[in-house]
C-alpha cells in the first residue's frame, strides 16, 4: 500500500530503503513487494557481540505490478493540489 501512496499518488519513480540482514522477516517482505537489493554495507552494524550487514533495496514505478496496485489507489484520497483523480 505504501508503495502505491508513493509511486502513483505522490509521483515518485523510485522508493529506497534499508534493512539490516538480522531483520530476515523485513528482508523477505520488501523482496516480496518487489525491492531489489542495490548493494551492502558489510559488518556495518553491531548487535551484541554479532556483526551485520546494512542491506540497500530499491524500486521502481516501472517494476511495480501495477494490475495489483489499482484497487488499492482507489482507496487512497487525492494528493494535495492534484486536480480530479
Amino acid at each position: 500500500m505504501m508503495v502505491a501512496y508513493g509511486m502513483f499518488h505522490l509521483g515518485l519513480h523510485n522508493i529506497m530503503l534499508r534493512v539490516y540482514t538480522f531483520n530476515e522477516r523485513a528482508v523477505r517482505a520488501y523482496q516480496k513487494v518487489g525491492f531489489r537489493e542495490l548493494g551492502r554495507r558489510r559488518g556495518s552494524v553491531r548487535l551484541g557481540a554479532e556483526r551485520f550487514d546494512t542491506v540497500f533495496m530499491d524500486i521502481t514505478a516501472d517494476e511495480v505490478d501495477t494490475s495489483a496496485l489499482r484497487a488499492q489507489i482507489r482507496l487512497l484520497p487525492p494528493a494535495p493540489g492534484t486536480p480530479g483523480v
